[in-house]
């Protein structure tokens, strides 16, 4: 796993996960989010495997995730909608708990 992280004006960072087995595309697209750093504060996250993404989704929450597009056939698309349901159920947690102290 490899991480990069960018300071910028915004204060909550992009947490921006790319999966996938090329090295190189992880350095081209930290580069393309220091460019924009300024505006955009973000973090960078490699997963050389489904699986490791799988992991590391589990363990931490990300804004944007990126696949390689020759990922393993469907396997992509079903992290996705795993990542997708987590969200929503994340969303519906915050929801309820607004309701429940009387802040929603």
């Amino acid at each position: 796993m490899l991480t990069a992280a960018k300071t910028a004006v915004c204060p909550v960072p992009l947490r921006v996960l790319l999966v996938g087995k090329k090295e190189e595309d992880f350095f081209l697209i930290r580069e393309i989010l220091e460019r924009n750093g300024k505006g955009l504060a973000a973090e960078l996250d490699h997963a050389h495997s489904l699986d490791e993404a799988k992991f590391m989704l589990k363990e931490r929450d990300y804004g944007l995730v990126l696949f390689e597009y020759d990922s393993e056939n469907a396997s992509a698309a079903k992290l996705l909608s795993l990542c997708s349901r987590k969200m929503r159920m994340r969303k519906r947690s915050r929801k309820s708990l607004a309701r429940e102290f009387g802040t929603a």
